[in-house]
């Protein structure tokens, strides 16, 4: 076929690297994911911004530089974009009722946890589904490590959203939306790892280090003073978390 589709996430303003368009070859990034600060690949609440209509400002804009044949007009290019978006929402979207107080996920075990930045994605999902105050339990071995030399860097350098922000607007990488979606996260509700990294890693990036699950399961029983019914996600990597 003409077009290949593909679920990934982006964060943050800078959007110049979402999209590559090649001649007779699409990779599209279909952003079911997408960030609040950019909307999604549904139709967009008020005040949130389109993907497609970000693609077409950064063409406008000359921040990507596409090369489209005339086989591939840009009516189509959208049409198989809302076409993608369904498709994953069909394969990947899970509805969940409520939010909870206690989310314990796993990332899917090698190779989506063969370190942090992939285990990452669990923990995006984990923390959709939980609650404002709850606890966020992840299980990943991240064996390779974080993924990147110059991860914990971003940790050290960016403390609060407008430097996250500026600092990727400056010098946009994958690694550091990646680092700036997991501050977000666990800025917002306390998380416990489980994995192999040394647990002062952990720490630099403000989770809370256990040594196994049972330690954990502890741990959020001791932080909210009772541990409630927990949703449990085994393979966070690959689902969309959908509340209500």
């Amino acid at each position: 076929g003409k077009y290949v589709v593909i679920g990934h996430e982006h964060y943050g303003k800078s959007g110049r690297r979402i999209f590559g368009i090649f001649p007779y070859f699409l990779r599209l990034m279909i952003l079911s994911r997408f960030d609040e600060q950019l909307g999604s690949g549904h139709p967009s609440p008020p005040g949130k911004r389109d993907a497609m209509g970000v693609l077409r400002e950064h063409l406008a804009a000359g921040k990507i530089t596409p090369v489209i044949d005339s086989a591939f007009p840009l009516s189509e290019v959208h049409e198989a974009f809302r076409a993608g978006v369904a498709a994953v929402d069909r394969m990947y979207k899970v509805p969940v009722p409520h939010r909870y107080d206690v989310v314990l996920a796993s990332a899917g075990g090698y190779p989506k946890d063969i370190n942090f930045i992939q285990a990452h994605k669990g923990l995006y999902s984990a923390h959709r589904a939980a609650a404002d105050g709850g606890v966020v339990i992840l299980v990943a071995r991240c064996q390779d490590g974080t993924g990147n030399p110059d991860f914990l860097s971003w940790f050290a350098a960016c403390r609060t959203e407008e430097q996250w922000l500026s600092r990727l607007d400056e010098d946009y990488q994958i690694n550091g939306q990646t680092a700036y979606s997991t501050w977000r996260n666990v800025s917002a509700r306390r998380t416990l790892l489980v994995s192999d990294l040394p647990p002062e890693t952990v720490r630099r990036m403000g989770m809370e280090p256990c040594r196994s699950l049972a330690e954990a399961v502890s741990l959020a029983g001791d932080i909210l003073g009772e541990l409630p019914p927990p949703l449990v996600l085994p393979d966070a990597s690959d689902v969309l978390v959908e509340i209500g």
